[in-house]
């Protein structure tokens, strides 16, 4: 599994402020909406986003970046624009 780099994540339009959206891949096979959130900080293979759950409290989570290039079997990560 090939990880990205911080820079590389900014290619794809990934910066502090900006809205995400986190799937899983259920077994069947389809996406799941599993919760929204904001990017606040960028590190060298990770970032840290404020996340809202399904139940609507607010926590923070460390993300890889290598889920914005669908590289998860269970993951993905779409950037809102």
């Amino acid at each position: 599994m090939y990880n990205m780099t911080r820079k590389e994540a900014e290619r794809l339009g990934l910066r502090s402020g900006r809205k995400f959206e986190h799937y899983y891949i259920n077994p069947n096979g389809k996406l799941e909406h599993r919760r929204t959130g904001r990017v606040e900080n960028l590190h060298k293979f990770f970032f840290v986003a404020k996340v809202k759950g399904k139940n609507g409290t607010d926590h923070t989570e460390c993300f890889l970046y290598y889920l914005l290039r669908n590289q998860d079997r269970n993951e993905r990560l779409y950037i809102k624009e």
